[in-house]
């Protein structure tokens, strides 16, 4: 049975979007549909893989405030959605490099043998305010059925949740958020602060699909392993870079742990790997990297991810490979 793709992209992503296309043609699919990127690395797609669909994405509506893009990278998912034929869907983001086209080809293969609803990667644990024991479409597989008849891409309740007048009240708590940053500069206190109050936000945030978090909270699915490395463990808290400390997250409820069902320590020195990049494995071989294009870039001086970028940091992890 074949499987499509749907990729909901911008520009920016033109190197990876690229770096995708060489690696999926080894793969056995229907069609590849490219929401929202630009005509140039179109047209540089048709000519790696006949596959490949392009078309616009949905428009950018500033209604939604703080949210907005997450609306608009729904609907344009929705959009490619439309266009697919086939019951499977991969959801790729435009910013997960495959590494490995045959464990993506095995993923594909025992979900279609499965009577899953979907397989996913789990948000990242840096990212503890969301649900991160849930999905976090990074790279999913899934039926089109599932997305378009069984779930909201964008919940109307998330939207009155995060509506602009909630935003405004939010903004009017700055003091206390200019407070709590001027306690938290001592290490002892910042540490106090991970260990107690700060687990209150795990798990309290929602993202685009969110009522795939929902289901996920509810269900115990299989996911995606998360290949963690120490550098990436301290920006949570300092008690993680000790087994002791890692232990303890295992022993709390999972609703308040910072770490995921699922990871393993990933033993690798690249910069780029260690402070920029997550990585996920199936069935304990490396699958691919979801790369932060949004802030961390510009810290480093980087202000996009070139191909040269990428090609050094293919070759950071290639003995990872599988």
């Amino acid at each position: 049975m074949k499987t499509s793709i749907v990729t909901v992209a911008l520009p920016y992503h033109s190197e990876f979007i690229l770096k995708n296309a060489k690696i999926l043609q080894k793969i056995n699919i229907d069609k590849w549909v490219v929401v929202g990127c630009d005509s140039e690395t179109n047209r540089k797609i048709q000519l790696i893989d006949k596959r490949f669909i392009s078309i616009n994405s949905a428009v950018f509506e500033t209604k939604y405030g703080a949210i907005a893009s997450g609306v608009q990278h729904s609907k344009s998912l929705k959009l490619g959605l439309d266009i697919i034929e086939t019951k499977n869907v991969i959801i790729l983001d435009p910013d997960f490099l495959i590494l490995n086209a045959n464990q993506l080809e095995i993923l594909i293969n025992d979900f279609t043998k499965s009577d899953k609803k979907i397989i996913g990667t789990p948000y990242f644990p840096i990212w503890y305010n969301k649900r991160i024991n849930t999905v976090g479409i990074y790279l999913a597989i899934t039926t089109r059925n599932f997305l378009i008849e069984e779930i909201d891409l964008y919940p109307k309740n998330l939207l009155n949740t995060y509506s602009s007048a909630k935003l405004v009240k939010t903004n009017e708590r700055k003091y206390i958020k200019l407070i709590t940053n001027f306690l938290k500069r001592s290490r002892l206190v910042e540490l106090l602060y991970t260990l107690s109050f700060r687990r209150f936000k795990i798990n309290s945030d929602f993202d685009i699909c969110a009522d795939i978090e929902n289901y996920y909270a509810n269900n115990k699915i299989e996911f995606l392993t998360i290949e963690i490395t120490s550098d990436q463990l301290l920006k949570i808290s300092p008690h993680l870079g000790y087994k002791i400390g890692r232990f303890l997250e295992k022993v709390i409820h999972r609703e308040f742990s910072y770490l995921p069902n699922n990871y393993n320590l990933f033993d690798t020195k690249s910069l780029l790997t260690e402070k920029q990049v997550e990585h996920y494995s199936y069935r304990n071989v490396l699958i691919g990297g979801h790369f932060r294009v949004f802030g961390n870039q510009n810290k480093i001086g980087i202000e996009h991810y070139t191909s040269d970028v990428i090609e050094n940091y293919l070759n950071s992890v290639s003995s990872f490979n599988g």
